[in-house]
């Protein structure tokens, strides 16, 4: 009788044996590759599952975050009217809620904007201090190319009265402009008298009128073969200013 009981015990420990390693046995025949990732892919099936669990419609949706904004606030105003510890906590914790939704769509922004990158502003829109820097950089070689390309059609119009500190200021601007990107310039004085920055002038015998210049010291670029005029600057501007209102106003023009 014993004899059978150990015979017994010996085939059933050999056949738990079996089937514990067999198992294993079979894992080991496929690689972790072809199984693709069985736990990565096991979460991710909840993950879809859930999601399919609990959608809801546009509608709905719109109809619950109303009705969870309508109630946060009645509890913000209950507690502002009666602040014991019992309405702040309630509010609280309502807010914590919200907040928490909040965080797990802008995660779930993240993570959808890395697999499909095409939607994010990445390129636009660098948020690294390198591609920042980088994109600085890029447009500013391209407003060169530009401003260098306009040399060729436009000059810089000065307009300024004498014995002004201010016109003095912005005379050293447009001199520097006008080397910068390889313009040139005419100075128009309003009253004929001169400044000391500026060694050529001409005293101003009605154009100021024809442009419509009122203040000084202001700016014009003068496209001379169509006999276009457009104001791109006045009082004291700096060398990007000027360009950008250049730019910005031939952009304009382009799109009307």
């Amino acid at each position: 009788m014993i004899n059978n009981l150990k015979l017994i015990l010996k085939r059933c420990i050999y056949w738990s044996s079996s089937l514990v390693f067999f198992p294993v046995f079979l894992s080991g025949s496929s690689s972790w590759y072809d199984q693709k990732l069985q736990g990565w892919y096991y979460f991710e099936d909840l993950e879809r599952k859930e999601e399919e669990a609990t959608q809801i419609t546009p509608e709905d949706a719109e109809t619950l975050l109303d009705a969870q904004k309508k109630h946060l606030h009645q509890l913000l105003s209950l507690a502002l009217i009666q602040p014991t510890s019992e309405n702040v906590e309630k509010y609280i914790r309502e807010q914590k809620q919200l907040l928490n939704q909040s965080n797990r769509f802008a995660e779930t922004w993240g993570k959808v904007l890395l697999q499909h990158p095409l939607l994010g502003d990445f390129l636009a829109t660098p948020t690294t201090n390198y591609g920042v820097l980088a994109m600085k950089e890029l447009e500013l070689k391209k407003k060169k190319t530009i401003l260098e390309h306009l040399s060729t059609q436009y000059f810089l119009l000065f307009f300024f009265r004498g014995n002004d500190p201010l016109a003095e200021a912005v005379a050293e601007v447009v001199k520097l402009f006008a080397s910068t990107n390889g313009w040139k310039y005419k100075a128009v004085s309003l009253d004929g008298k001169g400044i000391p920055s500026l060694a050529v002038f001409e005293p101003d015998q009605g154009l100021s009128t024809k442009v419509g210049a009122q203040t000084s010291p202001s700016l014009y670029i003068v496209d001379p073969t169509h006999n276009w005029v457009f104001p791109v600057g006045a009082g004291l501007v700096s060398v990007s200013e000027i360009e950008q209102n250049i730019i910005t106003q031939l952009e304009v023009i382009n799109d009307e």
